[in-house]
């Protein structure tokens, strides 16, 4: 997909909730990930439509089809199995053998980092005020809900930084610690990754963060929920579903203290 760029490859691959494997010789040797992108005629047309709107394609709502995977097609999109062996257009976030410099700056971020849950939840809590308190345009309520479910994704890093902070890897090799440094800051970065992370530190399961889909669906396609007389609507597997915008930040707030117990 080399005339799509990083930030667009990577919104089409959350958006379409793919996932990437290893690619390994007989040997075991590791060659990298793989990517398996969807053929666009086994989409449903609000995939397509979805990936169009990452791709800053305009299109009429009632476009065929076919005319509209066309479209999609030359912008650059490329279906089939996509290698990150002696691949520099790999996507950047799932590769096996990650740029070091991005991957190491997001495990200093949050190794280095001493929020507290309640610092996260006045934060939240200020977030929830703009909206409910404020007349702001619809576009920016959006913008801030996604912001609050930013923070919460930011919260679950600090603590998985907070506890590995606490191991001494200074006697490391140096080229063993850039790589541990490395892999900590890839997983950091994608929902499985720290999902993993959690599950290895702290030994029990990453509860899900309350009404995820609703995040995916602010940071791929803001302008297809409604705000409607205090409540957010969107489209959930085809159907339409309704919550109090208020809910959202209390669920937010209850589960940052669900799993606050995680500081001591």
């Amino acid at each position: 997909m080399s005339g799509i760029n990083q930030d667009q490859k990577e919104e089409i691959y959350e958006f379409l909730a793919l996932d990437y494997d290893v690619e390994a010789g007989n040997d075991d040797m590791v060659y990298g990930n793989y990517i398996e992108w969807p053929f666009l005629n086994k989409l449903e047309i609000e995939d397509l439509k979805g990936i169009a709107t990452i791709l800053n394609i305009t299109f009429d709502e009632e476009i065929d089809k076919e005319e509209l995977e066309k479209l999609i097609e030359e912008e650059g999109y490329e279906e089939g199995t996509e290698y990150e062996n002696g691949n520099p257009d790999f996507l950047e976030k799932v590769k096996y053998w990650p740029s070091f410099s991005e991957e190491e700056e997001e495990y200093e971020m949050y190794i280095n980092d001493s929020s507290e849950s309640e610092d996260v939840i006045s934060t939240i809590r200020k977030i929830k005020k703009e909206i409910i308190n404020k007349k702001q345009n619809e576009l920016t309520e959006k913008a801030l809900i996604l912001s609050a479910f930013v923070y919460t994704e930011d919260y679950i890093k600090t603590l998985i930084g907070k506890e590995i902070s606490t191991t001494d890897i200074d006697n490391i090799d140096d080229l063993l610690k850039s790589m541990l440094k490395n892999y900590i800051g890839q997983n950091l970065r994608t929902t499985r990754g720290r999902s993993e992370l959690y599950k290895e530190i702290f030994d029990e399961k990453l509860p899900k963060i309350p009404n995820v889909e609703l995040r995916n669906i602010l940071a791929h396609d803001m302008k297809t929920p409604i705000i409607y007389f205090g409540n957010i609507i969107y489209d959930r597997d085809g159907e339409s579903k309704e919550i109090d915008i208020e809910t959202i930040f209390k669920e937010l707030e209850e589960f940052i203290e669900e799993i606050s117990d995680k500081e001591d």
